[in-house]
């Protein structure tokens, strides 16, 4: 069966599973596929990422923009069990994702993605934080790279993102940590450490001791699913990705961790490590690990 090419590059029938994407009718398989082929089609990323816009847009208006929407975390999650291999039983896992959307939603939301999208193509562009405005135009100051946390309690999937209070985890669920990395950075190092400064290592996880490939994709699962009962205590976590050119080692993140426990510097406080080091970025987060 062939394909039509359009000129933007990106053919008939992954533009129709960016569609269904909006529409709510996309199943785990074929957003797993298109996944795949977004890392690396510009064309279908672009139109993928104003087809976002746009479902945010219509779950929260203009200040939803800025957050994914509750359409996007169930794909993340859909991911994120993937990786994590965890399995539902066949029945509950189908009715969960191959439900049909009603048809007066799917009726409007085409009608705002037609309305909207070419809206979204050719607004202003937003100035992201990392970057300032300078006399002669926009300077980029900063690569950019960003960290995210859930927790998967049985078939619950809940984004761990900071909004006013510390986001809880109970301590018999899983932690999953995703990267987004704009800026191209080609390592990275997760790891966790709590109020007592015991290192959690999510990835690499010993014997290995530097650095792992980070992904170029948003919200990209890096590691394993990490079963908080086994090495986490009741308590405040701090989590921190580590994106840097040359590896990061794990006797330097010992290092860092052992000057906070000198300093006395918890994870509430403790927003970065003290690596020493110009050429990482850190990104963290705080959550809290519930009994």
């Amino acid at each position: 069966m062939s394909t039509t090419q359009h000129p933007m590059g990106c053919d008939d029938r992954w533009r129709r599973r960016i569609d269904e994407v909006v529409l709510g009718r996309l199943s785990t398989d074929g957003w797993e596929r298109l996944r795949g082929h977004l890392r690396g089609c510009e064309p279908c990323r672009d139109r993928y990422n104003r087809a976002v816009l746009v479902e945010r847009m219509l779950h929260g208006g203009p200040p939803a923009l800025a957050g994914p929407s509750p359409p996007e975390l169930e794909r993340i999650g859909a991911s994120l069990f993937a990786a994590a291999e965890t399995h539902r039983p066949w029945p509950r896992r189908a009715m969960a994702w191959l439900a049909p959307t009603p048809r007066w939603m799917a009726l409007a939301t085409v009608a705002a993605a037609v309305a909207l999208v070419p809206l979204v193509a050719r607004g202003p562009r937003v100035t992201p934080p990392e970057e300032i405005q300078a006399r002669g135009g926009t300077v980029e100051v900063a690569r950019r790279a960003g960290l995210r946390a859930f927790c998967l309690d049985g078939e619950r999937v809940q984004a761990l993102d900071p909004r006013g209070d510390v986001p809880r985890c109970a301590r018999h669920a899983n932690l999953k940590l995703t990267v987004t990395n704009p800026g191209g950075w080609p390592r990275v190092f997760l790891v966790g450490v709590d109020a007592q400064h015991a290192i959690k290592w999510y990835e690499p996880r010993p014997p290995e001791s530097e650095s792992v490939a980070a992904p170029n994709e948003a919200d990209a699962p890096v590691g394993g699913a990490v079963r908080l009962e086994v090495n986490h205590a009741a308590g405040l976590v701090r989590i921190y990705a580590l994106f840097s050119d040359r590896p990061v080692a794990a006797t330097e993140v010992e290092a860092a961790v052992a000057e906070l426990g000198q300093k006395g510097l918890g994870p509430a406080v403790a927003e970065a490590l003290p690596l020493g080091r110009s050429d990482v970025l850190q990104r963290s987060l705080l959550i809290e690990v519930q009994p």
